[in-house]
């Protein structure tokens, strides 16, 4: 009877797994997006207004212009960037407007971009009307899409004018956009979606569109040419998601396929919300060398099944649930010539925490019960269960209360406390620290670093567990260095420096709770701030200098090993590879070609600060081959090289281009040559939270000329993942849209989906 009943459910689960395929395969053949699909979507529009009750009908109407504009604006434009065949769009946008005001706000930014500077700035006027009077309520004002803009726009006229401040006054946030003429839109190659649509996300982390997911899908190319990211399926049971990279046609093909590692733990947004565990993907990868040659690659990861986001009881409603085994947590080590190492992460633990009290034991004097407690300790051990410090005053107890039974009576030595299971939770990402992975658990209520070393199989099974004297913060690694480093919070105020093997190396007092966004490690140095003093220290010696060049300021970050800091007259750059002796602001120089631009900015007389009166700064994104960095100020976007003067051993920031947006760059990425960088940005004032936030997409070629916009996607926490494809013509007899050779760029749309998007691509 049993062979029969597990029979049945294999057979259903197999006819549903075959079903949703189906299913699937026929939803994958609709979202191969074409201009015919596009020049549809009114009418499937229209019915879902007809049956979507009638207080929904605001929200579907801004909705369907966020997808008209996003998904379908590229198709429909073709190659045609003179908006002859943009009427279409023109005229249902217009129809949107008249059922919600809000949607003059997607007319405002169309126009713009179709270089119609007048009805831009009436649309955004008509948009505005929508919200009644926004005089004198800041905090409302920073809800409007666009506000912040005008009010940041027309105070930077009034600084370099000397005119009336009416005639200078800003009425358009897009008015970066009204003197490049029209621009042409990214073209939606295909949207792959696994769920059925949902409302509105409101914002939701959450709403990723996958059973199991990160709110970043890392998105990636696998070695055999298919897009997947870090996210599975729960029914049907798809742990790897395979997508041809052409059409987004779902691959069930999984004979002779290399593990599809994730990149990064689940987060609590990647839990569903009956579950209180937080699970392991069948492979976490945690180190990966940077090597060209595939014979060369080492690769570590993890497996396992789940790990414990609390460690006590947890209770579900109606039920109680205690786990009643171990977690099995491996680790894996691949390297050259196709050698493996692995070990029981859970079981190296154990080794370390029993050693550990064993240690503790021996070092301290308790009479003659050393010996029994000792026994009592190990045979816990043999038997599987951990042993901890809190084990000994156990361990002591049942030893004094044996003695009190009557000899005649039968001994039993109760187990600890924790019922033979050991609780751990991993409270940090891993991060890489030289040829090492550096993991942060937390056992019972103490934190533990283990470092993995990855460089060879005998190292790689002996890894390094060690515990701080006091429980810490979170931690800082050095991203480029001879020497690897990581920094950590040991108590209150003290921070105490480790190499890559957990040796400590220096200890440094900055006051009680400095946050850590003061503070950066670049190669052998430790840079901070001090009492409002930038100070350096150099690891391998303990040195510390202070410079007065930098009073008043704060960090904003690093890029190319060069800090960035901020006061309230403007930014100074840091070099953080200097010794001790150079710890001085360094020189700016603008490249020949913004000479005799108009910059929003300006270098003050030294060349030492960019003077400006900046409410944010950020920065974005660096390029370490090409030595490209990128950084924004308010909208401004600004990318910057280092060089090296003639004859000097002091290096110098070259500003090479800055751009005006319309909103405020939230990410950068830096592509091939022939193909520019994208950079995403919002109106919302970085405010990730109020509700209908937006970013939108821009492709600019490296001589800074705007090559292709993807408006209006919804918030998402997307990498950004382009690679290059040599076309199949297979595909392409299929469905003619598809399957060309050229640059693909893969994201979330913050809608549940993964999008493709063909890039605009330029002869080098």
């Amino acid at each position: 009877m049993k062979e029969q009943y597990l029979f049945k459910i294999k057979l259903y689960l197999f006819r549903c797994l075959i079903c949703q395929c189906e299913h699937k395969h026929r939803d994958l053949v609709c979202r191969v997006l074409t201009e015919s699909k596009a020049r549809n979507q009114p009418v499937v529009w229209n019915t879902v207004f007809r049956s979507c009750p009638s207080n929904r009908h605001d929200e579907l109407y801004v909705e369907a212009a966020d997808i008209l504009l996003c998904l379908h604006l590229g198709n429909l434009q073709g190659d045609r960037t003179d908006g002859s065949s943009l009427g279409f769009v023109r005229d249902v946008l217009q129809e949107y407007s008249k059922n919600n005001p809000k949607v003059w706000y997607h007319r405002a930014f169309f126009s713009a971009i179709m270089g119609q500077s007048q009805e831009s700035d009436h649309c955004y006027g008509e948009f505005i009307k929508s919200f009644g009077g926004l005089d004198g309520d800041e905090e409302y004002r920073q809800r409007v899409p666009g506000l912040k803009m005008v009010d940041l726009l027309t105070g930077r006229k009034l600084s370099h004018h000397n005119m009336d401040a009416l005639q200078l006054a800003v009425q358009n946030p897009f008015e970066p956009l009204l003197s490049l003429g029209p621009v042409r839109a990214l073209k939606v190659v295909w949207r792959r979606q696994f769920h059925h649509a949902r409302g509105s996300c409101n914002n939701d982390k959450g709403c990723s569109g996958f059973d199991l997911c990160n709110p970043d899908l890392n998105i990636r190319m696998t070695d055999d040419g298919h897009i997947t990211g870090d996210c599975s399926m729960v029914l049907p049971p798809v742990t790897s998601i395979l997508l041809n990279p052409y059409t987004g046609f779902l691959n069930l093909d999984l004979d002779g396929q290399d593990l599809n590692p994730w990149k990064a733990f689940p987060t609590e947004d990647s839990r569903r919300p009956f579950d209180d565990w937080n699970y392991l993907p069948n492979v976490m990868e945690i180190y990966h060398n940077d090597c060209r040659k595939k014979q060369d690659e080492v690769k570590a990861y993890l497996t396992g099944n789940c790990f414990f986001k609390i460690t006590n009881k947890t209770y579900w409603p109606g039920y109680y649930c205690e786990p009643t085994t171990d977690q099995v947590v491996y680790a894996h080590w691949n390297g050259p010539n196709g050698q493996r190492a692995k070990f029981s992460l859970v079981q190296k633990i154990k080794d370390f925490l029993y050693q550990e009290t064993v240690d503790s034991l021996n070092s301290i004097n308790c009479g003659p019960e050393v010996e029994k407690v000792n026994s009592l300790l190990t045979k816990w051990y043999k038997q599987g269960h951990p042993v901890a410090s809190g084990d000994v005053g156990r361990a002591l107890n049942i030893i004094k209360r044996d003695k009190e039974l009557d000899k005649k009576k039968k001994k039993h030595h109760a187990q600890p406390k924790t019922a033979g299971r050991l609780y751990m939770k991993f409270v940090d990402p891993p991060q890489t620290v030289g040829n090492n992975a550096l993991l942060t658990i937390q056992i019972y209520q103490d934190i533990y670093y283990v470092i993995i070393q990855c460089k060879d199989r005998d190292s790689f099974v002996s890894p390094i567990i060690m515990r701080p004297k006091q429980k810490t913060g979170f931690m800082v690694t050095s991203p480029r260095s001879d020497y690897m480093y990581f920094c950590v919070r040991t108590t209150d105020s003290k921070m105490t420096i480790f190499d890559s093997k957990g040796k400590e190396m220096q200890e440094i007092f900055l006051g009680v709770n400095v946050p850590f966004h003061t503070m950066t490690l670049i190669g052998d140095n430790l840079i901070f701030f001090k009492q409002k003093r930038l100070g350096l220290m150099e690891i391998n010696n303990g040195f510390t200098r202070y410079s007065d060049d930098f009073l008043e300021c704060s960090m904003v970050g690093a890029l190319l090993d060069i800090v960035i800091l901020k006061n309230e007259f403007g930014i100074k750059f840091a070099d953080g590879r200097q010794s001790l002796c150079h710890l001085k602001p360094m020189q700016i120089r603008l490249d020949g070609s913004l000479q005799q631009s108009f910059l929003p900015f300006k270098i003050s007389e030294n060349g030492e600060q960019l003077n400006g009166n900046f409410e944010h700064v950020e920065v974005l994104s660096e390029d370490t081959g090409e030595m490209i960095g990128a950084f924004s100020v308010d909208n401004i976007l600004v990318l910057f090289t280092i060089q090296n003067p003639q004859d000097s051993c002091i290096r110098e920031v070259l500003l090479t281009k800055v751009i005006e947006l319309p909103g405020f760059p939230t990410k950068v990425k830096f592509l091939h040559k022939s193909v520019g960088f994208l950079v995403s940005w919002s109106q919302h004032s970085l405010n990730h939270k109020v509700p209908g936030y937006r970013e939108h997409l821009f492709q600019y070629s490296y001589s800074g000329q705007l090559q292709g916009v993807l408006p209006f996607l919804s918030q998402s926490h997307s990498s950004l993942c382009v690679v290059y494809l040599d076309g199949d013509e297979e595909v392409t007899h299929t469905y003619p849209s598809c399957g060309h050779q050229g640059w693909y760029l893969y994201i979330q749309d913050g809608r549940q989906g993964v999008m493709c998007v063909k890039l605009f691509q330029e002869d080098v």
